[in-house]
């Protein structure tokens, strides 16, 4: 697959209603359950933190393919050798 469809795929995704209440959904499970975390829990703490940067990972590796399309859509300017 070229970056220029995997770009088209990833954004198809992102903006995809049902992937977006998924992730919220994940997002305010997380931070509920760290808010609930007694403080003397530091081994849970650190367990959800991971958990919401392996998120924050997912959406940004989908952003990066985006990107990366983007790039590969701008043509280049062609430079004509003379001899």
């Amino acid at each position: 697959m070229d970056e220029e469809a995997r770009a088209d795929q990833a954004k198809a995704i992102l903006e995809n209603k049902m992937f977006q209440k998924a992730m919220k959904e994940v997002k305010e499970e997380i931070y509920l359950a760290w808010s609930q975390v007694p403080a003397r829990d530091t081994e849970g703490r650190e367990w959800l933190y991971k958990m919401f940067k392996a998120q924050e990972r997912f959406e940004a590796v989908f952003k990066g393919y985006i990107d990366s399309g983007k790039l590969a859509s701008v043509k280049q300017p062609k430079f004509r050798v003379f001899n």
